[in-house]
């Protein structure tokens, strides 16, 4: 169909270079021996920005003639066809697609989804089932009947179709070069499948051979009492317990002290085995050091510390809350979260200082030594066990919340860890010291607080910083202002905001605002401008209140004076002092 390109859609002409008016056309000169028709099933629609489908039945026939079309008549155009795409779903953004081929030799047709491949029965092509799946639309149309040699579908988004006066005497030929690389491709693949094959040959071996391994030496593994014995790694024994493949050479080295020695402190991390067993591993898989009942650590305080350590972590849940009985303790919350590190470092500073005395380390370094770690350990002193209940002096603290109640048998359980801890019974009164200052500390907070509110009613513009007078634009009421420190007035703030953890302000320190020679640093210039920060002006009024609730040390006043008659220009301002 011709197409008249006219007024504003006329074509620009580049030999004339203007718009000419012209007609465009599409003309079929020749056509290949396969045709893709695209559908047009997904648009974009305006209203929601998105692409939509389109569910509108198409119909098509299986022969496609398109002689009609073409420019020249001299050959058949006759097509028919060959395969069928669908997107199953209702939105272009989601679905799935199908396929339908037709084999061009049998002509019996297809169905590939995804890597499902059905043959359909006869040699028709049947979209009936694949129609049905598909989700309904709101606005459904009818599907219109079909007659003889045609189809209809909503779902189909892509026709292929073949000439059919070739497709009869078409015969392919594989190219010579095509067929050796399938036949090396195949071969490629037939060695993989071999290998494949023999590894998982070798792998069932090697399994059958570790599981009689593991079989043979799991009842020789413990040590029976008075045997010789090994440490090895528990994590290289879990390692060769749970892979399949032969493990790395046994490693011990993380284990060891500063002596070459298995650490107390590791012995977690290790397995005791019979000597049987070790000699297997070490000539099975190699590696070390060796670690046999003769290379433990000599130090009796590190080994008590090792077993001090696992009684502590395997210790049962011993600490009981008590509420009702008469017969508990008190202990600080903080000493009873963290009980059980504050035992292992006090068990390390005793292991720490007998190792000095042993050694007999008592020269002037040791000394310097010794001295700074007492120096740490007074640091360290509001650590120890309940003494975050002891109040500074040396009785029970007042503030509940800090501590709580365990019974009687939890108390006699940590007092076997730490004897020197303070003991409270839950019966035992407070400290009276401590309640006289806290009774006192109350009176003085409520005295701030009176003192807060009776200070900011009477200076409530001065708190809020409301009608403020300006030397930029001197108020027209008073020839008067006073000035104190912008510090005394932020400190004041807040007090009177939070005068139960501020200091009350009592006096009034203007002495920072003079020079050594008592006159005022800044000039009247300079305070309408860079200065102003420093200063806080004060009405007279406000100025009467102030002498009655602070003490001021230097009054520091600024005068205007003026003629009578005069303008505001010839005013003149002096401060005192000057």
């Amino acid at each position: 169909q011709e197409e008249k390109l006219e007024g504003d859609n006329r074509y620009f002409c580049e030999t004339c270079q203007s718009k000419q008016n012209a007609t465009r056309k599409i003309r079929l000169l020749s056509l290949p021996c396969t045709l893709n028709l695209q559908l047009m099933r997904f648009v974009f629609d305006r209203q929601t920005g998105h692409k939509k489908k389109l569910n509108t039945y198409i119909g098509f026939s299986e022969l496609l003639d398109m002689e009609p079309f073409m420019e020249q008549k001299s050959d058949v155009y006759v097509y028919e066809l060959s395969a069928v795409l669908i997107h199953r779903g209702v939105s272009a953004y989601s679905g799935h697609y199908i396929a339908h081929v037709k084999d061009p030799q049998t002509g019996e047709w297809y169905k590939f989804n995804d890597e499902d491949i059905e043959k359909m029965e006869g040699k028709k092509l049947q979209l009936g089932i694949e129609e049905d799946l598909a989700e309904p639309s709101k606005s459904q149309t009818r599907k219109p009947k079909c007659g003889k040699g045609t189809h209809c579908s909503r779902n189909a988004y892509m026709l292929v179709y073949r000439l059919q006066a070739r497709e009869k005497s078409l015969t392919v030929q594989v190219p010579a070069f095509l067929q050796e690389l399938v036949e090396r491709d195949n071969c490629k693949f037939e060695e993989w499948c071999n290998e494949m094959a023999e590894m998982r040959k070798q792998s069932v071996a090697r399994g059958k051979i570790k599981h009689e391994e593991v079989k043979e030496l799991y009842q020789r593994l413990p040590a029976e009492a008075g045997s010789p014995y090994d440490f090895i790694s528990l994590e290289w024994l879990q390692k060769w317990l749970d892979e399949s493949t032969p493990p790395k050479p046994i490693d011990n080295t993380a284990c060891l002290c500063s002596h070459g020695k298995l650490h107390p402190d590791k012995i977690s991390l290790m397995k005791r085995i019979s000597e049987y067993v070790a000699d297997f591993f070490y000539r099975r898989y190699g590696g070390g050091p060796r670690l046999n009942g003769n290379i433990l650590s000599k130090s009796p305080g590190m080994w008590f510390g090792a077993l001090f350590w696992s009684q502590l972590c395997f210790e049962p849940s011993f600490i009981i809350i008590t509420l009702f009985q008469n017969d508990g303790f008190w202990v600080g919350k903080a000493s009873l979260r963290s009980w059980r590190q504050l035992a292992l470092e006090q068990l390390n500073e005793q292991d720490a200082e007998d190792a000095e005395h042993s050694n007999g380390k008592m020269n002037g370094n040791a000394q310097n030594k010794d001295e700074s770690n007492e120096e740490k350990r007074e640091e360290e002193e509001e650590l120890n066990f309940n003494e975050d209940i002891v109040c500074p002096h040396g009785d029970l603290c007042i503030s509940e919340n800090e501590r709580r109640v365990v019974s009687k048998e939890a108390w006699e359980k940590l007092k076997q860890y730490f004897p020197k801890a303070p003991e409270f019974p839950n019966n035992k009164e407070c400290c009276s010291q401590c309640k006289i200052l806290e009774r006192e500390g109350e009176e003085n907070e409520a005295l701030h607080k009176m003192m807060a509110s009776e200070q900011k009613t009477s200076l409530q513009n001065l708190f809020h910083d409301k009608c403020r007078p300006c030397l930029g634009s001197w108020p027209q009421e008073t020839d008067e202002l006073y000035i104190v420190s912008q510090f005394f007035v932020e400190e004041w703030r807040k007090f009177v905001r939070r005068p139960t953890r501020c200091s009350p302000v009592s006096s009034i320190a203007n002495s920072v605002l003079l020079c050594p020679h008592g006159g005022l640093m800044f000039t009247f210039a300079s305070m309408t401008k860079e200065d102003s920060k420093h200063i806080a002006l004060i009405w007279p009024s406000e100025w009467e209140r102030i002498q009655k609730l602070f003490v001021v040390d230097h009054v520091i006043k600024i005068t205007r004076t003026q003629a009578a008659g005069a303008g505001p220009e010839s005013a003149c301002y002096t401060s005192e002092p000057r």
